[in-house]
């Protein structure tokens, strides 16, 4: 059984239940849009039509999956491969383990992004009066490839975090102080 089509065609939930009813052993490849607008290539393995394998970028296993369902879209194709038999699974992964990593992904990017006014405010760096601040390797890694000016998008897209990470980790420094956003001036406005 070979599949393909878009994301507009099936949901990802729809087309994995294709390939696990179907008992199914190949791969899939998904070429995705994610909500930052970078390009996701995600592979995933299935073997009887169980997932063994899922890859986006250097993510691995649910992190992969869960990338991989915040993009809306994209592309997808099946293909039959039966050396997929030859590959040791990453983790376990249960169809109800999968399902329920997307709804969370989803319904956590949902409340994310709806604190967001627009993710195309240009951000900048800003200087809190603390004496200490403390930072995670993940913050540390968002304000690295941030720059001002940049927007939340392109922050999110330069950022090597998951699209839902990167989302997390801009909320989380915007309610730190650590960064501002900047509004654009309105056109009206006889200062710009």
């Amino acid at each position: 059984m070979e599949l393909q089509g878009t994301l507009k065609d099936f949901s990802l939930e729809t087309i994995f239940d294709l390939v696990r009813n179907g008992h199914k052993t190949g791969r899939l490849h998904l070429a995705l849009i994610a909500l930052n607008g970078a390009a996701r290539d995600v592979a995933i393995s299935f073997l009887g039509g169980e997932l063994m394998t899922a890859l986006c970028g250097s993510l691995h296993g649910l992190d992969a999956l869960r990338e991989a369902s915040l993009c809306e879209e994209g592309s997808f194709e099946f293909a039959v491969d039966e050396s997929v038999a030859n590959e040791q699974p990453t983790e376990a992964l249960t169809a109800e383990t999968v399902l329920e990593a997307i709804r969370s992904a989803r319904a956590e990017a949902g409340s994310l992004g709806a604190a967001f006014v627009s993710t195309d405010l240009p951000l900048r760096h800003a200087f809190p009066t603390f004496d200490t601040i403390t930072i995670s390797p993940q913050e540390f890694s968002l304000l690295a490839v941030l720059h001002d000016g940049m927007t939340i998008r392109e922050a999110m897209s330069a950022s090597p975090l998951s699209t839902i990470d990167a989302i997390r980790i801009v909320r989380r420094l915007l309610d730190r102080g650590l960064l501002t956003t900047a509004h654009p001036p309105a056109l009206d406005d006889p200062g710009s």
